[in-house]
């Protein structure tokens, strides 16, 4: 079985060629535009405006769309408050220290009372920008220059926008697809290890079981973050209800999966007749099986459920309950049977994870 990505895989795949190239271009549109719009009203901060256009624009472009809508709508709310804070102050107090940072409480402040506090940092960065830029052209109104860096945002917005619908488009959904598969395939990748592997460990076994995890999580991690930042975009698509409910149960099934990785399976058979042992030698197969039809459906965007996981779940809780029943002979010791009857709740809470992924598959990719 193949194992996590080495490092040299891994570098490439946080180089993130194309977000690089999208942060670049919308570097260069921004400085050319914002000098550009400058020069035509003939402005005498030229350079002013386009660092502000190339600052906005950096700060707004995200990996999709749907992050990139968010992240506009802060920038955008953030400079507005902050640009009539500064022109407020500026005309009351003048621009010094002691205005300057009774200007950026009261932003704060009134970020709080109306529940932004996403836009504070942007907020406070914009009245302090502009009160200390401000004195250097002392003979323009404070209004004037705080509207004209207003302007500047929104062309940096603008150009940020056009930037990620142009250059690799990415749909927030299609970056959750993607999170989500991954991270599935190497949870698939750890259920093998732990299940078809020997329990010794040995050093390298142990690093490569750890990586692996860190990636999961960090592709579980990335999914989270992806939803909570594209809402808006992917109600225009499906339920962010589905997408929350797909990713709760992913993630419990990797806590699961976490689960039998600290059982010892190897004492496990001991107890069992043969006929047990098919049952959830069947489970365990059906479980496998079902995990690579979940990834591969979010890959291909079509769902390919050949697996009756179903039915294996019932025939082992059916066993099960047969062998709770049965007289337990002395040579059986309970912490080994703790052991086993951990083992298969585990295994056939895995399984009702799963099932739960599969029903709500059909929703998720279409």
């Amino acid at each position: 079985m193949k194992l996590p990505a080495g490092k040299y895989e891994i570098f490439l795949e946080n180089l993130q060629l194309h977000f690089a190239l999208k942060i670049g271009v919308a570097a260069t549109l921004g400085l050319f535009l914002g000098v550009g719009f400058s020069q035509i009203l003939d402005r005498p901060d030229s350079l002013v405006s386009g660092m502000w256009a190339v600052v906005t624009a950096i700060v707004v472009v995200q990996g999709n769309l749907g992050s990139t809508y968010m992240a506009a709508w802060v920038r955008f709310l953030g400079t507005l408050i902050g640009t009539m804070m500064a022109g407020i102050c500026t005309t009351l107090f003048g621009s010094n220290a002691i205005s300057l940072g009774f200007s950026n409480f009261i932003t704060v402040a009134l970020c709080s009372v109306f529940q932004i506090k996403d836009s504070v940092r942007i907020a406070s960065l914009t009245v302090t920008v502009l009160m200390v830029l401000w004195r250097l052209r002392p003979e323009i109104s404070p209004w004037a220059f705080g509207f004209f860096r207003l302007m500047d945002s929104c062309l940096g917005i603008l150009v940020a926008v056009v930037v990620t619908h142009t250059l690799f488009p990415l749909q927030a959904t299609s970056k959750l697809k993607e999170c989500l598969s991954l991270a599935l395939a190497k949870i698939r990748l750890l259920y093998r290890e732990c299940l078809y592997k020997e329990d010794l460990p040995s050093a390298e076994r142990e690093e490569q079981m750890s990586l692996l995890i860190g990636q999961i999580e960090e592709h579980l991690k990335e999914a989270r973050q992806t939803l909570e930042d594209s809402k808006t975009e992917i109600r225009t698509r499906s339920s962010v209800e589905d997408w929350s409910f797909f990713l709760d149960h992913t993630e419990r099934a990797h806590e699961a999966v976490l689960d039998l990785l600290e059982i010892k399976k190897s004492p496990l058979s001991h107890f069992l007749n043969r006929e047990f042992r098919e049952k959830i030698s069947k489970v365990v197969g059906e479980i496998d099986l079902s995990i690579e039809e979940i990834v591969s459906s979010l890959e291909e965007g079509n769902e390919q459920l050949k697996s009756d996981l179903p039915a294996a779940l019932l025939t082992i809780n059916d066993e099960l309950f047969r062998f709770k029943e049965g007289s337990f002979n002395e040579s059986k010791k309970i912490a080994e049977l703790q052991n086993l009857f951990v083992f298969i709740y585990s295994l056939r809470s895995l399984g009702e994870e799963l099932n739960k992924l599969k029903g709500r598959l059909n929703v998720i990719i279409r």
